[in-house]
C-alpha cells in the first residue's frame, strides 16, 4: 500500500548495526515531486549487537507520501525488524520484517 499518512508523526523503528553514528529521516508531502533537504530530522544510530529503538519526531502537518531512512555514513550490517508510524491518538502504521527472509 502506499504511504498516506497526515502529520505530525512519530516513527519508531527496531534495528540494530554493527556501526552507529548520526543518521535522519527526510520526507515528502502529497504534490511534492523531490525531496527537500529542509525536511530531515536527526536519527542517531547506536553500533551494537544487541536490538534498539530508534525514534524520530516527524513536524510535517501535511499528508506524508514518503520516508528515507537513511542510516549512518559507513554504517554496516544494519538489520531493521520494524517500522511504525504514529500519531498522537491512532493506532500506527507498523511494518515487520521480523519474518521475512
Amino acid at each position: 500500500n502506499p504511504l498516506d499518512f497526515l502529520g505530525p508523526a512519530t516513527l519508531t523503528m527496531t534495528a540494530r548495526t554493527a556501526a552507529g553514528g548520526p543518521g535522519y529521516v527526510a520526507w515528502r508531502i502529497r504534490h511534492e515531486t523531490g525531496f527537500d533537504p529542509r525536511k530531515r530530522v536527526p536519527l542517531e544510530w547506536k553500533a551494537g549487537d544487541e536490538w534498539q529503538t530508534l525514534s524520530a519526531r516527524i513536524p510535517s502537518t501535511g499528508r506524508l507520501i514518503h520516508l528515507r531512512i537513511h542510516a549512518p555514513v559507513g554504517a554496516a550490517k544494519i538489520e531493521i525488524r520494524s517500522i511504525s508510524l504514529g500519531r498522537e491518538g491512532q493506532d500506527p502504521q507498523t511494518w515487520d520484517f521480523n519474518s521475512v527472509k
